[in-house]
């Protein structure tokens, strides 16, 4: 991404990312993955906490890739309806 492309990915994610959030879909889709985090790191042995840490972080940063296009592909397609 080009340094303005950046700036414009960011402010995104500080202002209007987090408003489109809150919605009752969202809630309940956040509320279960919670539930279900705690559960796995409860349910699962000492030895494998590691595990699910590094899962969970490659999920995570998949996840910011997959945003990251989205951001890109609304960006190109406002270029080309311009």
């Amino acid at each position: 991404m080009t340094e303005l492309m950046q700036l414009l990915y960011n402010y995104t994610l500080e202002t209007e990312f987090r408003t489109q959030l809150h919605t009752d879909s969202y809630r309940i889709k956040k509320l279960n993955t919670d539930q279900l985090d705690r559960q796995l790191h409860h349910t699962l042995p000492e030895n494998l906490q590691p595990l699910l840490e590094s899962y969970q972080d490659a999920l995570s940063s998949q996840q910011s890739t997959e945003l990251e296009a989205m951001f890109l592909a609304a960006l190109s397609l406002t270029r080309r309806l311009a």
